[in-house]
């Protein structure tokens, strides 16, 4: 879509298919460059489409943002999800998409996030070879290993015979550390809870 990969799109991206400017219920969108669009409430629309958002690149996604400052003047970028959520600039709280898709800024997708959970509800590396969060092959001991990084320190929480058995141990440690914001590799389990 307008030179941009399509293997670089987000879901999210490719899918928008509501008309620009238009109602739909309690959302509304905003045109950004690119010629993608960014969904929010209807309540929020007024204020924030005082503003011209344009396209930023993250490293799995694309977020609406805004720029302030001339060329004199150190320029400083805003995301729409920072604003909404009430974040100021320099404050180190950080915003989270729950369903990773950053141009989805309804406020019931957002959350004020420790910048650990964060990178917890990230998408999976492309260079994962178990195909499970928080689990990968100990060539060493030729055994499954998994653990999590919670405040910058990892925890280890064992060898296994089978990624699946790692990953379920994942989910548990998981759901003892972030509750019920954690992103879990079987979220159907039941008992796992």
């Amino acid at each position: 879509m307008n030179g941009i990969p399509e293997s670089q799109m987000s879901e999210f991206a490719r899918d928008v298919t509501v008309p620009i400017g238009i109602e739909n219920g309690t959302i509304r969108v905003i045109p950004l460059s690119q010629g993608l669009v960014t969904i929010i409430d209807m309540e929020d629309y007024e204020w924030l489409n005082q503003w011209k958002w344009h396209t930023e690149k993250g490293r799995h996604t694309y977020y609406a943002a805004r720029t302030c400052g001339g060329r004199k003047v150190v320029r400083t970028l805003f995301k729409m999800h920072r604003e909404i959520l009430g974040l100021q600039h320099g404050d180190e709280r950080e915003g989270d998409h729950k369903n990773r898709h950053g141009l989805d800024n309804r406020r019931l997708n957002l959350r004020i996030a420790s910048r650990s959970l964060n990178r917890h509800n990230s998408l999976l590396y492309s260079n994962n070879v178990s195909g499970y969060r928080g689990v990968s092959w100990d060539s060493q001991n030729k055994k499954w290993q998994a653990d999590l990084r919670i405040n910058r320190k990892y925890i280890w929480l064992g060898r296994f015979a089978s990624p699946y058995d790692a990953a379920l141990a994942y989910d548990k440690a998981a759901i003892k550390y972030w509750g019920p914001n954690a992103t879990l590799n079987f979220p159907k389990e039941e008992y796992l809870i």
